[in-house]
Protein backbone atom coordinates (compact mmCIF):
# COMPACT_ATOMS: atom_id res chain seq x y z
CA UNK A 1 0.00 0.00 0.00
CA UNK A 2 1.24 3.56 -0.64
CA UNK A 3 1.51 6.29 1.13
CA UNK A 4 -1.86 7.87 1.55
CA UNK A 5 -3.31 11.16 0.31
CA UNK A 6 -1.92 14.74 1.41
CA UNK A 7 -5.12 15.85 1.76
CA UNK A 8 -5.50 14.39 4.89
CA UNK A 9 -4.80 15.90 8.50
CA UNK A 10 -1.37 15.13 9.16
CA UNK A 11 -1.77 13.31 12.03
CA UNK A 12 -4.29 11.20 10.63
CA UNK A 13 -2.17 10.44 7.71
CA UNK A 14 1.07 9.18 10.33
CA UNK A 15 -1.46 7.12 11.72
CA UNK A 16 -2.43 5.40 9.67
CA UNK A 17 1.00 5.27 7.55
CA UNK A 18 2.36 3.63 10.63
CA UNK A 19 -1.04 1.48 10.50
CA UNK A 20 0.07 -0.09 6.57
CA UNK A 21 3.11 -0.39 8.43
CA UNK A 22 2.07 -2.60 10.81
CA UNK A 23 -0.47 -4.33 8.40
CA UNK A 24 2.52 -4.66 5.96
CA UNK A 25 4.82 -6.24 8.36
CA UNK A 26 1.95 -8.66 9.39
CA UNK A 27 1.76 -9.97 5.88
CA UNK A 28 5.10 -11.59 5.96
CA UNK A 29 4.63 -12.99 9.33
CA UNK A 30 1.21 -15.48 8.50
CA UNK A 31 3.65 -18.21 7.22
CA UNK A 32 6.14 -18.06 9.90
CA UNK A 33 4.55 -16.80 12.99
CA UNK A 34 1.06 -15.94 13.08
CA UNK A 35 0.98 -14.90 17.06
CA UNK A 36 3.54 -12.14 16.14
CA UNK A 37 0.80 -11.64 12.83
CA UNK A 38 -1.73 -11.35 15.15
CA UNK A 39 0.27 -9.19 17.56
CA UNK A 40 0.85 -6.21 14.31
CA UNK A 41 -2.27 -6.75 13.20
CA UNK A 42 -4.03 -5.50 16.48
CA UNK A 43 -1.18 -2.61 16.48
CA UNK A 44 -2.49 -2.11 12.83
CA UNK A 45 -6.30 -1.39 14.19
CA UNK A 46 -5.23 0.13 17.44
CA UNK A 47 -2.78 2.89 15.67
CA UNK A 48 -5.73 3.45 13.18
CA UNK A 49 -9.15 2.05 14.05
CA UNK A 50 -10.37 2.82 10.41
CA UNK A 51 -8.01 0.52 8.57
CA UNK A 52 -10.43 -1.78 7.37
CA UNK A 53 -7.64 -4.18 5.76
CA UNK A 54 -6.08 -4.61 9.23
CA UNK A 55 -9.19 -5.51 10.78
CA UNK A 56 -10.24 -7.94 8.04
CA UNK A 57 -6.71 -9.07 8.51
CA UNK A 58 -6.96 -9.30 12.28
CA UNK A 59 -10.37 -11.38 11.37
CA UNK A 60 -8.25 -14.40 9.41
CA UNK A 61 -5.65 -13.86 11.83
CA UNK A 62 -8.06 -14.86 14.60
CA UNK A 63 -9.31 -17.26 12.76
CA UNK A 64 -5.81 -19.28 12.39
CA UNK A 65 -5.51 -18.91 16.38
CA UNK A 66 -8.72 -20.31 16.78
CA UNK A 67 -10.32 -17.59 18.52
CA UNK A 68 -13.76 -18.05 16.21
CA UNK A 69 -15.87 -15.60 18.24
CA UNK A 70 -12.99 -12.94 18.20
CA UNK A 71 -12.78 -13.27 14.43
CA UNK A 72 -16.29 -12.74 13.99
CA UNK A 73 -16.04 -9.55 16.24
CA UNK A 74 -13.28 -8.28 13.52
CA UNK A 75 -15.25 -9.01 10.57
CA UNK A 76 -18.52 -7.31 11.79
CA UNK A 77 -15.77 -4.25 12.40
CA UNK A 78 -14.74 -4.27 9.14
CA UNK A 79 -18.17 -4.52 7.34
CA UNK A 80 -18.88 -1.37 10.06
CA UNK A 81 -16.62 0.84 8.01
CA UNK A 82 -17.58 2.88 5.18
CA UNK A 83 -16.41 2.22 1.60
CA UNK A 84 -13.31 4.82 0.99
CA UNK A 85 -10.50 5.01 -1.54
CA UNK A 86 -7.48 5.87 0.63
CA UNK A 87 -4.52 2.81 1.22
CA UNK A 88 -6.60 0.41 3.78
CA UNK A 89 -10.15 1.98 3.63
CA UNK A 90 -12.90 -0.54 2.86
CA UNK A 91 -13.44 -1.90 -0.74
CA UNK A 92 -15.72 -3.44 -2.71
CA UNK A 93 -13.59 -6.12 -2.81
CA UNK A 94 -12.56 -6.46 0.71
CA UNK A 95 -16.64 -5.68 1.86
CA UNK A 96 -17.41 -9.11 -0.28
CA UNK A 97 -14.32 -11.07 1.31
CA UNK A 98 -15.26 -9.99 4.69
CA UNK A 99 -18.96 -11.21 4.44
CA UNK A 100 -17.12 -14.66 2.68
CA UNK A 101 -15.24 -14.98 5.86
CA UNK A 102 -17.99 -13.53 8.20
CA UNK A 103 -20.35 -16.27 7.24
CA UNK A 104 -17.51 -19.34 7.26
CA UNK A 105 -17.05 -18.14 10.69
CA UNK A 106 -20.28 -18.67 11.71
CA UNK A 107 -20.86 -21.37 10.27
CA UNK A 108 -17.63 -22.64 11.96
CA UNK A 109 -19.05 -22.04 15.14
CA UNK A 110 -22.48 -23.65 14.63
CA UNK A 111 -24.47 -20.44 13.93
CA UNK A 112 -26.48 -22.00 10.83
CA UNK A 113 -29.63 -19.58 10.72
CA UNK A 114 -27.12 -16.44 10.64
CA UNK A 115 -24.49 -17.94 8.18
CA UNK A 116 -27.11 -18.60 5.67
CA UNK A 117 -28.43 -15.28 5.98
CA UNK A 118 -24.93 -13.60 5.45
CA UNK A 119 -23.82 -15.99 2.64
CA UNK A 120 -27.35 -15.35 0.69
CA UNK A 121 -25.72 -11.79 0.81
CA UNK A 122 -22.83 -11.91 -0.67
CA UNK A 123 -24.06 -14.25 -3.27
CA UNK A 124 -26.07 -11.71 -4.33
CA UNK A 125 -23.25 -8.96 -4.32
CA UNK A 126 -21.57 -11.64 -6.38
CA UNK A 127 -24.20 -12.33 -8.82
CA UNK A 128 -24.89 -8.54 -9.44
CA UNK A 129 -21.36 -7.94 -10.42
CA UNK A 130 -19.82 -10.81 -11.55
CA UNK A 131 -16.06 -9.04 -11.68
CA UNK A 132 -16.33 -8.54 -8.30
CA UNK A 133 -14.00 -10.72 -6.44
CA UNK A 134 -14.00 -13.90 -9.05
CA UNK A 135 -11.94 -15.69 -6.45
CA UNK A 136 -14.20 -15.35 -3.61
CA UNK A 137 -17.39 -16.34 -5.27
CA UNK A 138 -15.69 -20.02 -4.78
CA UNK A 139 -15.37 -19.74 -1.30
CA UNK A 140 -19.02 -18.32 -1.25
CA UNK A 141 -20.41 -20.93 -3.36
CA UNK A 142 -18.93 -23.83 -0.73
CA UNK A 143 -19.85 -22.53 2.26
CA UNK A 144 -23.46 -22.06 0.94
CA UNK A 145 -22.80 -26.27 0.09
CA UNK A 146 -21.56 -26.55 3.96
CA UNK A 147 -24.44 -24.67 5.39
CA UNK A 148 -26.74 -26.66 3.20
CA UNK A 149 -25.51 -29.70 3.90
CA UNK A 150 -26.03 -29.41 7.64
CA UNK A 151 -29.75 -28.13 6.93
CA UNK A 152 -30.18 -31.60 5.56
CA UNK A 153 -30.72 -29.91 1.61
CA UNK A 154 -28.22 -32.50 0.40
CA UNK A 155 -29.20 -32.13 -3.51
CA UNK A 156 -29.13 -28.43 -3.01
CA UNK A 157 -25.65 -28.65 -1.54
CA UNK A 158 -24.24 -30.79 -4.40
CA UNK A 159 -25.74 -28.17 -6.55
CA UNK A 160 -23.88 -25.38 -4.93
CA UNK A 161 -20.84 -27.64 -4.58
CA UNK A 162 -20.47 -28.09 -7.85
CA UNK A 163 -20.95 -24.47 -8.74
CA UNK A 164 -18.02 -23.85 -6.74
Amino acid sequence: MNDIAPTIQPELKAARNKAIEFHNQSLTSVGHDRMLAYRLLCSSVTVDPGLASGWSGLGNALADLHMLPASIAAFRRTLELPIGNLPGDLTLDLHVKALINLAHRLLNVGRIEEALEVNAKVLQLLESDPDLDPEGSAFAWTNMSLILSIMGLDEDAIDYAERA
